[in-house]
């Protein structure tokens, strides 16, 4: 029964989906200051499904966050990274992290008003770097300051560079999940009802994602706010969700602490829970379960203040 479920092949499935929406909407997008945040409102309002393709494609990246944390989860609570395959619980890690990195450059291509404070914060938490944070700046946003080659920049890493990087992870532990199944399937194909389990497990998984992804997609599209220039006060602003907990931290302690060196400590922390393992069996689950509830609850004292 622990394998009848593999949440890293329902991370591939989303990110495939956000491949094609992605070409889709890359005919229609225009990455330019002038014209990023017009584009977009023509896809959603004007492009025939237009809206239904940008749906599709958020919440797609929002659902490879949560299916890639699950994934994670499972490990831990089953002893996975225990049974000669460490290596995947430290491509799940990165996965994860090229994750929500493609989906925040996601979140800039908006370029509208809720995307300012966000971009500014966050190539600022760079600069804040001893010694490299100014060379680290100028590469993320081309220059001194943000323009349009920072729009382009964030473009080509969320539609090139980060979808690459993602893959290789992801096809890794996709691979393991496949080898692992591949008895099954061939019992099924060799023998009929025999090892049917796998495949149906599997078909089922996919249809209840497609289905909760065109059901989400269909409840609630994506905002568009006005353009970047017309940005609210920074105590006005919100963070993705998936990064509410640093901007929490940003708020008690400085921009070095709180958004680079606790958000550093935390994925580094998280890449070496299965070593925890060897002070005690439920040691991963524990640490786990400790780095959620943390985040959960900046995330809230976020929404609340």
């Amino acid at each position: 029964m622990r394998d009848r479920f593999c949440f890293s092949r329902l991370a591939f499935l989303l990110f495939a989906v956000q491949i094609g929406t992605g070409i889709l909407l890359a005919f229609y997008y225009i990455p330019h200051v002038d014209h990023a945040n017009e584009s977009v409102k023509e896809i959603t309002y004007v492009v025939r499904f237009g809206w239904l393709v940008r749906s599709l494609h958020f919440w797609a990246g929002q659902g490879m966050v949560v299916s890639l944390a699950l994934h994670l989860w499972r490990m831990a609570l089953w002893g996975r990274f225990k049974l000669g395959c460490g290596y995947g619980w430290g491509t799940g890690v990165i996965a994860l992290a090229l994750t929500l990195a493609a989906d925040f450059t996601g979140y800039i291509l908006r370029w509208d008003d809720g995307t300012y404070w966000a971009l500014r914060v966050g190539v600022n938490l760079i600069r804040s770097l001893p010694l490299i944070g100014g060379f680290l700046f100028k590469i993320a946003v081309g220059g001194d300051e943000i323009g349009q080659p920072a729009l382009t920049r964030f473009f080509a890493w969320h539609c090139l560079a980060l979808p690459i990087a993602i893959l290789i992870p992801l096809r890794a532990r996709c691979w393991v999940c496949f080898y692992r199944r591949s008895g099954e399937y061939v019992r099924w194909l060799i023998r009929g009802e025999e090892g049917f389990g796998a495949v149906r497990s599997d078909l089922a998984a996919t249809l209840v994602a497609i289905s909760a992804l065109i059901f989400l997609s269909l409840l609630r599209t994506p905002s568009i706010g006005l353009g970047y220039e017309y940005a609210s006060s920074v105590e006005e602003a919100y963070a993705p969700w998936f990064f509410l907990w640093v901007q929490e931290m940003l708020y008690h302690t400085s921009s070095l602490i709180g958004g680079v060196l606790f958000p550093l400590f935390t994925f580094a922390l998280l890449l070496l829970t299965p070593l925890s393992s060897k002070l005690h069996r439920r040691a991963p689950i524990a640490v786990m379960g400790f780095l959620t509830a943390m985040a959960i609850s900046l995330s809230i004292a976020r929404l609340l203040r």
